[in-house]
């Protein structure tokens, strides 16, 4: 499956390998690290140091630790498909203040770009952003496209975008869910960023009827969609009880449900194995790891005590080597 399962607990990032069920240290020691990210090739890894609010970089492996920048700078980050780049917005910041890392241990650069975004970027390709404000607590969104050298700028449209976005990069398509206040039910739409072609998933329209929907004239909410990594794959969260729905993205098959309703509508972070066959999910009560197409699986054992409120740590399926 090619990758493993990050976490972190007290100050120190591990990684656990689901098939063999090892826990190793990945970075350690004194310091205070949180918030891994492995870049998509697996050979290099960000994380936060909280001791002097620092983002630091290094090899998988520890070696070539080095101080990157200052925390505030990389609020909002994310790889490029390639691992080469990596493109940030400052804490309280925007577009204005775009940050892009190219490569090696070259210096950071700041890209003026005339739009009010001020979430993660997205990546269409290895040279071009989705940009992305977020609006009255993510209620509503709006997009543009740009170069990373800050040209091209375009405004995208879309229909009443709401809550997060993800972005397949072999596609080039959008995934988010439509939401307009005072109406019922929202359902995820898939936005080709090259033509603007924009449709709405089968599975998540609002004429759809969910195999354990109990009240057929209601229609369900589909909210916060994320691409498999091989862009074959849906996961949403969905229905009155804000569980996660499993749906393919050429429309065939069913929505299936992924484990029991949350407690208190609690946040749950979901990832997807780098090869796309499963799905980690994680919430207060628990580890749930699912596999696809069929959704099999639930809770897992869990080799130590992730702290649910610590929300920095929660585990997460990422590219590692070997």
């Amino acid at each position: 499956m090619n990758g493993a399962i990050v976490f972190g607990q007290k100050g120190d990032i591990y990684s656990f390998d689901p098939a063999t069920g090892e826990t190793t240290v990945v970075v350690g020691g004194p310091t205070n690290d949180v918030a891994p990210g492995f870049s998509p090739d697996g050979t290099r890894i960000v994380f936060l140091r909280t001791d002097d609010a620092s983002s630091y970089i290094s090899a998988p492996d520890g070696s070539g630790l080095a101080r990157w920048a200052d925390a505030s700078r990389l609020a909002a980050w994310s790889w490029s498909p390639d691992g080469s780049r990596i493109a940030a917005i400052p804490d309280g910041g925007s577009a204005h203040d775009l940050t892009i890392w190219d490569g090696g241990a070259g210096p950071l650069t700041t890209v003026d770009v005339d739009a009010p975004a001020n979430a993660p970027p997205q990546w269409i390709d290895d040279d071009t952003l989705l940009l992305i404000e977020e609006v009255k607590d993510s209620v509503a969104l709006h997009y543009w496209t740009v170069n990373v050298d800050g040209t091209s700028l375009t405004p995208v449209s879309a229909v009443h975008p709401c809550c997060e976005t993800s972005v397949d990069p072999a596609t080039q398509r959008a995934a988010y869910s439509d939401f307009e206040p005072g109406t019922e039910g929202s359902s995820v739409h898939l936005l080709d960023l090259t033509t603007g072609l924009d449709s709405i998933l089968p599975q998540t329209a609002l004429d759809y009827v969910h195999p354990e929907q109990k009240y057929n004239s209601v229609p369900w909410n589909y909210f916060s969609p994320r691409f498999s990594p091989d862009g074959k794959w849906i996961v949403a969260i969905g229905g009155p009880t804000n569980r996660p729905i499993l749906v393919a993205t050429d429309g065939t098959g069913g929505a299936i449900t992924l484990g029991p309703p949350p407690q208190n509508n609690d946040p749950q972070t979901i990832t997807f194995a780098p090869d796309s066959t499963r799905v980690l999910i994680t919430r207060s009560d628990g580890v749930y790891l699912f596999s696809i197409p069929d959704g099999a699986g639930g809770l897992i054992d869990w080799p130590m005590k992730w702290e649910a409120a610590n929300d920095e740590n929660p585990p997460s399926w990422q590219r590692v080597p070997g």
